[in-house]
């Protein structure tokens, strides 16, 4: 029967089977991760009930929320014991003593703001699960190159045609399934409580977004290179302007939408939430960039709105290389935006990289 069960189900009803009994001492490891908030606030007043019947209960956790509700901590890293007490003792020890190293970081083998091996070992563990998953090594490699070769077909008898929208999409298509990736990706990790965990950990944010980041402007790279080498080599693309600008423009722009994605996923619950961003905020974007009518046909009130969208840059930007080959200072305004932009949204998702447990 238990063989059965799920994994949430199955850690339910060995707990259950624990307490049948009501025993004078329970072990409990992680007894209510990854559990609904509800029922995780219902198994702790039954502990608090065993303990005050006379019980002992022994919690092994590294979730910081688990660790509040416990009477006295006992701080243990790599078999030392770094502290123990009360939680708001051993917080304020760490509060005092944050000018150094503090007894939270103890143990971690280096100091200062940003452990470069830490980011690193997240970006490869990031790659890691991407490359174990196939349907989004699809969507991020496959998908693209589908969407420019049905472009390019689309209009086999017009190649003008091709040649005028193909560099601006080209750098679009990255933009949109980097954001989908990435926004999906990052809600697993919080929502899974991969996050979670690692946030308990004595790591800087700049290490996990620095790892995060890392490794999701990698696959845009070569997302953005492998359409790129599609478009140019196999579909014989043309542009006015160099096409290694408009390489570097589709990786820039890949790279804004894993930073969108990235902050956009603290706000989603769910996949089916992340995805309705996509027509909630990457869809307007596209219609008001200048894609389907330029901005300057518009109502004024959308060419104004668009002026605050990031992808009215990106595309614009993708749309003087296609058309002029002289560059101007318009080109370095748009690149500008588009770093500017993108360093917000990982700002902005530095902020939102907190534990999410209740």
């Amino acid at each position: 029967m238990v063989d059965r069960l799920s994994g949430g189900q199955r850690a339910r009803a060995s707990l259950a089977a624990a307490l049948v009994g009501k025993p004078e001492v329970l072990v409990l490891d992680e007894p209510t991760v990854g559990l609904d908030p509800a029922l995780r606030r219902d198994l702790w007043g039954t502990f608090a009930d065993l303990a005050g019947e006379g019980a002992t209960v022994l919690v092994s956790s590294h979730v910081m929320d688990e660790a509040r509700r416990c009477e006295e901590l006992l701080l243990l890293r790599e078999g030392l014991l770094l502290a123990s007490g009360t939680v708001d003792a051993i917080l304020r020890r760490n509060r005092r003593e944050r000018s150094g190293r503090g007894v939270l970081a103890a143990g971690r083998g280096e100091g200062g703001l940003l452990s470069t091996r830490i980011a690193i070992a997240t970006a490869l563990r990031v790659l890691s699960q991407l490359r174990r998953d196939l349907r989004t090594v699809a969507l991020l490699l496959l998908v693209p190159c589908v969407l420019v070769t049905l472009l390019k077909y689309l209009f086999v008898d017009r190649p003008i045609v091709f040649d005028r929208i193909g560099g601006p999409l080209l750098g679009l298509f990255p933009f949109i399934a980097m954001f989908l990736v990435t926004s999906i990706t990052m809600l697993r990790e919080r929502t899974t409580g991969t996050l979670e965990r690692l946030m308990t950990l004595p790591l800087a944010k700049l290490d996990l977004l620095l790892g995060y980041g890392a490794a999701f402007a990698l696959v845009a790279a070569v997302q953005a290179l492998v359409v790129s080498v599609v478009a140019f080599g196999a579909l014989d693309l043309h542009v006015a302007g160099p096409e290694w600008i408009v390489i570097v423009l589709a990786v820039g722009n890949a790279v804004l939408g894993m930073a969108l994605g990235l902050f956009l996923s603290a706000f989603a619950r769910t996949e089916f939430q992340a995805v309705q961003f996509m027509p909630a905020f990457v869809f307007p974007q596209l219609l008001l960039c200048g894609l389907f009518v330029p901005r300057e046909d518009m109502a004024r009130f959308l060419e104004v709105t668009g002026s605050f969208l990031p992808l009215n840059y990106a595309y614009d930007a993708l749309d003087r290389v296609t058309r002029w080959d002289a560059l101007d200072g318009r080109l370095a305004v748009d690149a500008a935006v588009i770093v500017a932009a993108t360093l917000l949204a990982l700002a902005l998702g530095a902020a939102t990289l907190r534990r999410r447990t209740p």
